[in-house]
């Protein structure tokens, strides 16, 4: 419970930079995080051969978080990427042992 307290408290001040960013005040999203429901999930995907058909893959599929963010620990295991809505190409995330990946949610686009 420890790691799950201290991981939500990560994501809101996350989300007091976040404010800051937009020009908000910093305790703008502490009404959405006061009380809120954080999934936590722990996913392992088995590593798949490059040349591996994608209709077998068993990783997850193109998505969007639905939620405000997303804090996603890699360890050091590759295969994560985003898409670049400018490009149109999947970029990949290098994992950075000890960092987490941030990404915003559905969630997000209304700020």
């Amino acid at each position: 419970m420890d790691y799950y307290r201290e991981t939500c408290q990560l994501a809101r001040d996350i989300l007091k930079v976040l404010a800051l960013t937009l020009n908000l005040s910093e305790n703008y999203f502490d009404e959405f995080t006061s009380g809120a429901v954080a999934t936590m999930r722990l996913l392992h995907y088995p590593p798949q051969p490059a040349d591996s058909d994608e209709k077998l893959s068993r990783g997850i599929g193109a998505h969007t978080d639905f939620g405000a963010i997303t804090l996603l620990l890699q360890e050091e295991v590759d295969g994560l990427q985003v898409w670049d809505k400018e490009t149109q190409t999947w970029l990949d995330v290098i994992p950075t042992k000890g960092a987490y990946v941030v990404n915003l949610g559905n969630m997000f686009m209304k700020w």
